[in-house]
């Protein structure tokens, strides 16, 4: 919930509310397709995000907590 209280907040700092920002996309969407940075993700892609989701509940996964160790941890 603290996440749309903070998105009303940015939107209305420029004037906007949550319907009109999405009105407006939708209308921007219809008229000129996705912009280029919406990039539509192909399902290998799709795939490959979730595994990286799921191992994050792993217990048994090794971590790095500085750029070094992780250097080591591939070089291994």
């Amino acid at each position: 919930m603290r996440s749309k209280k903070k998105q009303v907040k940015k939107l209305a700092a420029h004037g906007l509310s949550i319907s009109s920002f999405i009105r407006m996309t939708l209308s921007s969407v219809a008229k000129d397709g996705f912009p280029k940075y919406w990039e539509i993700l192909n399902i290998e892609t799709m795939v490959s995000i979730e595994e990286a989701v799921d191992d994050m509940d792993n217990p048994k996964l090794k971590y790095a907590s500085s750029f070094e160790e992780l250097e080591s941890m591939l070089n291994e």
